[in-house]
């Protein structure tokens, strides 16, 4: 299957590196333990030697270094003793849980997913329970160059609604 389209992912802040790393480690190796990914797909994911170097040089904390770390070892550990392949794969994640829990909370809803921005907010605001929400159509705007290094963000009054919405949605 042939894809063009490219995802970006924008995190600009260190604790949301940290945070979103773990994350990802702690999906990693569940899906490792329930064998819905290869221990290469792992590695491939996060746990190689290119994958620490920069998240080093991002300033992520040791102790996710270290997690890291320990996730390029999983192909030894599959090869030389696969009987303690799901306890490392447990620890591993354990260890991510911990950490994550450190963290402090979230002041604010982060977003760092990134596509066009006129897509994204037409796509947004033609779901119907949007659409009706809010009253409106998305706006109609010519992107700039800079605008698009920024398309992850969205209008504070927005997000403002969005989050009414959304907590009137669930209750």
């Amino acid at each position: 299957m042939e894809n063009n389209k490219m995802m970006k992912i924008l995190i600009d802040e260190n604790l949301e590196i940290n945070r979103t790393i773990l994350i990802i480690i702690i999906g990693l190796m569940e899906s490792l333990s329930k064998s819905a990914i290869t221990v290469e797909d792992a590695e491939g994911a996060i746990f190689t030697p290119y994958s620490y170097v920069v998240l080093k040089e991002l300033g992520v904390s040791n102790e996710l270094l270290n997690l890291v770390k320990d996730g390029t070892e999983l192909e030894d550990v599959e090869a030389l003793v696969p009987e303690q392949l799901s306890n490392n794969c447990e620890k591993i994640k354990n260890e991510a849980i911990n950490l994550l829990k450190k963290l402090p909370k979230r002041v604010s809803h982060y977003y760092w997913l990134s596509v066009d921005k006129e897509q994204t907010e037409k796509a947004f605001f033609d779901e119907p329970d949007i659409k009706k929400t809010f009253n409106r159509e998305p706006e109609k705007k010519k992107v700039t160059a800079s605008e698009t290094e920024n398309s992850s963000q969205i209008d504070a009054e927005e997000l403002k609604e969005f989050r009414k919405w959304k907590s009137n949605k669930m209750n």
